[in-house]
């Protein structure tokens, strides 16, 4: 081939040729059509004689011959059959009986013997009971092994639940801890930021909305904004009363009073609400009085230093 040409080695010549020998066999035997082997035509004349030898020499199945079996009473029915077995014996060393009568007794004796022997198929009473005691013994040792295994299984099985249940406890103990810890955080960054951005829009012009005097107001919700006309409120009666805040430990009651004097004045501010702005207040003051931030960015410093001067009070 590769003087044709064809650089094909010896393994892949080997491969296609057997596809092409299955082939062949698959049309031949009509398990497909011929127009499916393109190659058909050219692999007959190789093929077909070797199919031609298969079928004229098949090969021949040897079947094991069989044994002759002596029928029931074969001594005294067939006497030659007797005979036959004597000389099988002889010939094969198993015994060397004696010539004559006394010799075919023997023979007979040793054949019923045997055929005893074969028909035992039957065990005694007392052999049955001794194995199904046995049978039982081991089945009950069996049925405790395996209970055993199945109670001490379970208890690993309740242990390691337990040890579940207390690692997912703990885990939701720390989660829970974990939270709190970001949630306050959180809501010191939100303080932080709204208190920013009700300083920016102080600075800008102050709007009032009219309200009518014969309709009640509705109290204002703590995440709106304080107006610049309230700050500027709750700083003038947060002055006024200064001396008692510098005196008086429980300041809490001090706030519901100036809350309650915002109300009069038509600013519906509670004292949470007049105490917060105020410490936001004071911490934009303080960082302004001690140079960390600049002066614009306490848009109430004036008011404030009118106030307490130049050391921030709480």
């Amino acid at each position: 081939m590769r003087k044709d040409c064809n650089f094909r080695d010896a393994q892949q010549c080997r491969d296609k040729w057997e596809k092409l020998s299955a082939g062949y066999k698959e049309v031949q035997h009509g398990l497909k059509n011929r127009e499916s082997n393109p190659f058909f035509d050219e692999l007959h004349p190789l093929l077909a004689k070797k199919s031609i030898k298969k079928e004229k020499h098949p090969k021949r199945l040897r079947w094991p011959k069989k044994k002759e079996v002596a029928p029931k009473d074969s001594a005294e029915a067939n006497p030659d059959f007797v005979a036959k077995e004597i000389e099988e014996e002889e010939s094969q060393g198993r015994g060397n009986p004696r010539e004559g009568s006394e010799g075919v007794e023997e023979f007979e004796a040793g054949v019923l013997a045997r055929k005893k022997r074969k028909s035992l198929k039957y065990i005694a009473a007392t052999d049955l009971a001794v194995v199904q005691s046995f049978l039982e013994s081991v089945t009950s040792k069996h049925q405790f092994f395996f209970k055993d295994l199945l109670d001490s299984m379970e208890r690993r099985q309740q242990q390691k639940e337990q040890l579940r249940d207390e690692i997912e406890e703990r885990w939701r103990a720390e989660d829970s801890s974990q939270r709190c810890v970001f949630n306050s955080a959180m809501i010191l960054l939100t303080q932080n930021l709204l208190g920013n951005q009700v300083g920016n829009a102080g600075a800008g012009p102050a709007t009032v909305h009219p309200s009518s005097p014969d309709r009640p107001q509705a109290p204002k919700k703590r995440s709106e904004n304080w107006k610049r006309s309230e700050v500027l409120q709750m700083i003038k009666i947060r002055g006024q009363i200064q001396s008692r805040f510098a005196s008086s430990t429980r300041r809490m009651g001090l706030w519901e009073e100036v809350a309650e004097l915002l109300v009069a004045d038509g600013v519906r501010r509670d004292a949470k609400q007049c105490k917060e702005k105020w410490d936001k207040l004071m911490a934009a003051y303080k960082d302004v009085a001690d140079g960390k931030r600049e002066r614009r960015d306490s848009p109430y410093f004036a008011e404030l230093t009118a106030i307490v001067g130049r050391r921030p009070a709480e």
